[in-house]
């Protein structure tokens, strides 16, 4: 089995290689981003999966339509793509700003949205406990909500000749 793995992040990769090595995993990681990788990788696919709400961190619509067009370029004839995002139908429409509070340790990650049209922030605060003083940090991504009928649309409209929602 010929198996590749992608990411824009030198941090992932280093972390998806441990992950492959622990495990005693071929596979052959490259450095690239979603709007590229296709001119690096010079073959088909049977399967390619894109997961962790990747998508979604293209905020331009054409450059979205232009990543899944070079996806389904390089799927072999009755190759499949699964892609995982989060349900924005349901953030979009319900606007609970926070997602989640969780403790570890001396720890605590608030995880939340602020809210535009049709873009959104998704931010994690860090609150750490040291001593008696609490410091912080915010890390903060932009992303597209990417509307289920809209994905499946696009999907359609590129070439994709089965499309499931799930």
């Amino acid at each position: 089995i010929d198996t590749w793995g992608v990411d824009n992040s030198a941090e992932m990769i280093k972390k998806a290689k441990n992950n492959a090595e622990r495990r005693s995993v071929k596979v052959r990681f490259r450095k690239l981003s979603l709007e590229n990788w296709h001119l690096h990788i010079r073959r088909e696919f049977d399967f390619i999966l894109c997961l962790g709400n990747t998508l979604p961190h293209i905020l331009n619509k054409n450059k979205l339509k232009f990543v899944l067009k070079n996806i389904n370029n390089k799927l072999s004839e009755k190759g499949i793509f699964i892609g995982q995002i989060l349900n924005y139908d349901r953030i979009m429409k319900f606007k609970e700003r926070i997602v989640n509070v969780k403790k570890v340790q001396s720890h605590t990650f608030i995880r939340f949205y602020d809210f535009y049209k049709d873009k959104l922030i998704f931010n994690i605060l860090l609150l750490s406990e040291e001593s008696e003083k609490i410091t912080h940090k915010l890390f903060s991504t932009r992303l597209s909500s990417i509307f289920k009928d809209e994905i499946a649309g696009i999907l359609k409209e590129i070439g994709f000749r089965k499309v499931c929602i799930y």
